[in-house]
């Protein structure tokens, strides 16, 4: 039962991952818009929207195409009674031309209204959740008098791209024509399988166009003859250099889930985690019925008796094994029963957040018809045996008591040997995993996280960083404040490309960009490891000025006296110093080059500072201390306490919300890890049980001339820690793959330490003796003269 609970779960999380984007109508043909890195192996899916216009629009192949705006609101507010109510739903901004590419199914309402930012369409479950309706109107801001239409409901399948969303606002013309501003992923739909020369083509044209390319560009005779080429030499050396720094790729929309490499609103699955949890599961299931051989076989001498008083009495063979095999599918049906109360019941609790059990487990009625189908199969299939097995034993014999054959040992010892190398592989990569974990939560980031915590302001709360600054400050517990653009751990940051000038050619320098208040180096106790921080004087000059870290340094040799262009491109910035590298993305990635930018009063309004950040004294009551924060904000802004946005800590709230899909899947493999550990547990009790019960006369014997308890105990210990140590032997290099697998896809994890496996061969070795201690100890105890009697 508990095996079967386990099987359904794991397996219906399993295929939720692999079947992801595959609910989509001909999923096959739909395709995601990729650019490559200019320095990298890596790609991303956020792209400017003229580039993803025009290829939808030039691309023959195209049917259908719509651009994805990720970056989200979290609250809409809806009137209720001449008041606004504040309703948590998620939405993005969409194309229309999305709606039919993804199969978005409009239950109600009228699509051909969605035009503009005015609009918005919300998901089935959220419309009923908070009985919305079509036609009613919502706001996104309080502060605003502008409100949007709800023009259509629609519901979409919970395994694709669109699940994170609740609803959709159109995007309508917004950075239709900006194309250095790049917010969104582009879809297409395709008519036919996709063509590469075909794809490499109309991205050549795009180029020619963008750089004007056309039939009255003329080629300045001094340009000539300083590079020697004609003008369509050169026209054809820009473009193909161009194509191939941008590597345009349409990657399949049901790749997308399982590809690490492609930087964009999506959360990739780990595969090799999702691949290690149907391993378990299946490994789950053998032990299961490896146990019920190997209690089949435990159980013969009670059984044998009466087994062969039927054959006696007249019961030909076959229907004896058909009455066994009948017995061992009622056993498999209570069990299913079973396990179903468990999945009901027990399970929720055990699992806690790590599986969303209504939209992965209950609803996957695949999995659930498998999770019948093959425990019944697989107990006919392991009961045939066992049941040939007990009914080939001579009546003779049988009648007596006596059961001696031992020529099914090397199976059963075969068996019991898969369990204990899967149990201490198991083990050993359970504790690798905790030991990653501890590693995550305690490595060394590059600043100071102790006793810091974080909250989302608001545009006018940001406006205002001096008023928040000096109420904050009044409270004893609060030692200071900093600001920044975005969280301080992310993957998802303003990217760009600056042009670098060295010796005469213009190199192109990639960077994230980090916008942070003046006293942010000495907030986080991060190192100025040649020049200077910022200033408060930096934030009033007109471009403001930056600070690389030394990662970018290194990689593209800058100095303090290189200047590169404002995010503008209006003017020029001062490079005032260099600061240590520090781990600003999650440890899946390597330290990449950052800038650090104090944004001049000429900066763009995207890089307003709205994330706050505060250092509590060591002790503060932290309740306290975070009601005292939110009260503060909301005299600033009224309007807070509405925006939802809790004060976190970095260590308990920020920093695990990066690792979060790390931290359930582990949770799971950590848990059905121990299930399939109590399972084999079982089974090693039994194979125990039953050579005791088949040796009880040597046990005895060996009594009767002075063996001690301890000495029979040690016999069959000895015996069962030969097994446990060869299954060691090969556990370990399968746990080594395992762990190497695992941790291929951290940059920084948990060294892979010797000790680690020892340690797991440890704890096998105790239970081996703890389980064959139990199970043989009856017998050593027992009265040997009774023994011998009864023998």
């Amino acid at each position: 039962a508990i095996a079967v609970a386990a099987f359904y779960v794991i397996m219906s999380v399993v295929d939720f991952d692999l079947n992801y984007n595959h609910s989509i109508k001909d999923y096959e043909k739909v395709y995601n818009l990729t650019i490559g890195n200019y320095d990298d192996d890596k790609r991303h899916n956020i792209i400017s929207r003229p580039i993803g216009e025009t290829f939808g629009r030039e691309c023959p192949m195209v049917e259908n195409y719509g651009c994805l705006n990720p970056w989200v609101d979290w609250a809409l507010y809806i009137k209720r009674n001449d008041e606004y109510n504040k309703v948590e739903i998620r939405t993005g901004k969409i194309s229309r031309g999305l709606i039919p590419t993804l199969d978005i199914k409009i239950l109600e309402g009228d699509t051909t209204k969605f035009v503009n930012e005015n609009q918005v369409i919300i998901s089935r479950s959220d419309a009923e959740k908070f009985g919305i309706h079509v036609g009613e109107y919502l706001k996104y801001d309080l502060n605003c008098r502008d409100e949007v239409e709800v023009v259509a409901i629609y519901d979409i399948a919970p395994n694709t791209e669109l699940k994170p969303f609740g609803g959709f606002r159109c995007i309508g013309d917004e950075y239709l024509n900006e194309g250095g501003w790049s917010v969104t992923s582009y879809y297409y739909r395709m008519y036919s399988p996709i063509d590469h020369a075909s794809i490499m083509a109309v991205a050549k044209d795009m180029i020619r166009r963008a750089n004007h390319f056309d039939d009255d560009f003329d080629l300045p005779q001094e340009i000539k003859d300083t590079l020697k080429c004609t003008k369509e030499e050169f026209i054809d050396n820009v473009v193909n250099n161009t194509v191939s720094r941008l590597a345009p790729e349409l990657v399949p929309f049901d790749r997308i889930h399982f590809e690490p490499k492609i930087d964009g609103h999506h959360e990739p699955a780990n595969s090799k985690i999702v691949y290690t949890l149907m391993i378990l599961a299946i490994v789950i299931i053998l032990i299961a019925y490896i146990n019920y051989v190997n209690f089949f076989f435990a159980r013969v001498p009670q059984r044998i008796k009466a087994i062969n008083t039927m054959k006696i009495l007249g019961s030909d063979r076959k229907n004896l094994v058909m009455i066994l095999v009948g017995e061992s599918l009622v056993y498999t049906f209570i069990s299913l029963v079973l396990a179903f109360v468990l999945v009901r019941t027990l399970v929720p609790s055990l699992v806690g957040g790590a599986v969303d059990m209504d939209m992965m487990v209950y609803s996957n009625h695949k999995m659930l018809v498998l999770s019948v189908l093959i425990p019944m199969i697989t107990s006919i299939a392991v009961s045939i045996y066992p049941s040939l097995y007990i009914t080939d034993i001579p009546p003779a014999l049988a009648l007596k008591g006596n059961v001696t054959q031992t020529h099914d040992f090397a199976l059963r010892y075969v068996l019991i040997g898969f369990q204990i190398t899967a149990s201490t592989a198991l083990i050993i990569g359970s504790l690798f995993i905790h030991k990653n974990i501890d590693y995550i939560n305690n490595v060394d980031l590059g600043f100071d996280r102790d006793n810091l915590l974080g909250v989302k302001t608001s545009q006018h709360i940001s406006e205002n960083r001096d008023d928040v600054r000096s109420l904050l400050l009044q409270n004893p517990d609060i030692l200071d404040i900093t600001w920044a653009h975005s969280e301080l751990i992310a993957t998802d940051r303003h990217r760009v490309m600056m042009p670098l000038e060295k010796d005469g050619t213009i190199e192109y320098v990639q960077v994230d960009v980090v916008f942070v208040a003046d006293n942010f180096f000495d907030f986080m106790g991060m190192e100025i490891e040649e020049g200077r921080g910022f200033l408060p004087s930096d934030y009033k000059a007109d471009n403001g000025v930056y600070v690389f870290n030394q990662a970018a340094r290194n990689k593209y040799n800058i100095t303090l006296e290189h200047r590169f262009s404002d995010l503008n491109g209006a003017g020029m910035c001062e490079i005032v110093g260099f600061c240590n590298d520090s781990k600003l993305k999650p440890l899946r990635y390597a330290i990449e080059p950052f800038v650090f930018y104090a944004p001049g009063i000429k900066a763009p309004p995207y890089t307003n500072l709205q994330h706050l950040y505060i250092r509590i004294a060591n002790g503060a009551n932290f309740k306290k201390t975070v009601k005292y924060i939110e009260q503060s904000l909301a005299k600033v802004d009224p309007e807070f306490p509405y925006i939802g946005n809790p004060v976190q800590t970095f260590q308990n709230e920020i920093l695990t919300s990066n690792y979060e899909q790390e931290t359930d899947l582990t949770r799971l493999i950590t848990l059905f890890a121990f299930i399939a550990i109590l399972i084999s547990v079982m089974g090693i009790f039994g194979v125990v049980y039953f050579e005791t019960e088949r040796r009880r006369k040597e046990i005895g014997i060996r009594r009767v001339n002075g063996a001690t308890i301890m000495e029979i105990l040690t016999m069959f210990n000895v015996k069962f820690l030969k097994i446990t140590v060869i299954c060691s032997a090969i556990a370990i290099p399968i746990a080594f793959i395992f762990v190497q697998k695992y941790f291929s896809e951290f940059v920084y994890h948990y060294a892979i330490n010797p000790w680690i496996f020892i340690l797991g061969v440890l704890i096998a070795v105790i239970i081996t003796v703890l389980v064959v201690t139990a199970a043989c100890f009856k017998a050593a105890n027992e009265n040997p003269v009774k023994t011998l009697k009864n023998e």
